[in-house]
């Protein structure tokens, strides 16, 4: 700034200025959102708003072109926030009774990384709150073999424990 004289890049209302071109940038905006939201109790809907445009304004991953140390942190930082507000999404949806829904938005967790166990069981949780105690069972089944195709392990014994509990109940 000091090389290209005061009036060049200016600041206005938190945006930058370049000359009289006004910028926009998604990141910057992303991490707002997500302290806006993170300041709100999951009950509030304005929280569930917050944390879904948190949701739609991540795009991609940060800088996926560009191989330099220093993009891997960010990157790794947004990864991170995404997946924050995804699941701040679903407990939204559960805190109100909103199973499906919630469901849904887990799966869209599990989309981004399957081998979530916590995740999981979680959504078989939700199941048998829902009354759908045999969609508990079959995605049980369903984790058993992601874990046995991907890593080659059985499920974490917390799971297993879930899954006898679930499978015993008639």
């Amino acid at each position: 700034r000091r090389a290209l004289g005061p009036d060049v890049v200016t600041v206005d209302d938190g945006r930058y200025r370049i000359g009289n071109v006004d910028y926009w940038l998604d990141t910057r905006e992303f991490e707002e959102t997500i302290e806006r939201a993170r300041l709100l109790p999951s009950q509030d809907w304005q929280a569930q708003e917050l944390w879904q445009r948190a949701v739609d304004l991540y795009q991609g991953d940060f800088l996926t072109g560009v191989d330099r140390l220093w993009a891997l942190p960010l990157r790794e930082r947004y990864m991170d926030m995404r997946m924050e507000a995804l699941l701040n999404v679903a407990r939204c949806h559960e805190v109100r009774g909103e199973l499906d829904e919630a469901i849904e938005w887990h799966r869209r967790v599990l989309a981004v990384d399957e081998l979530r166990e916590d995740i999981h069981r979680q959504i078989m949780q939700l199941y048998v709150r829902a009354g759908r105690r045999s969609d508990a069972i079959t995605h049980y089944h369903r984790v058993c073999e992601i874990l046995d195709q991907e890593l080659g392990i059985e499920p974490e014994e917390e799971t297993i424990q879930l899954y006898t509990q679930i499978a015993g109940k008639r």
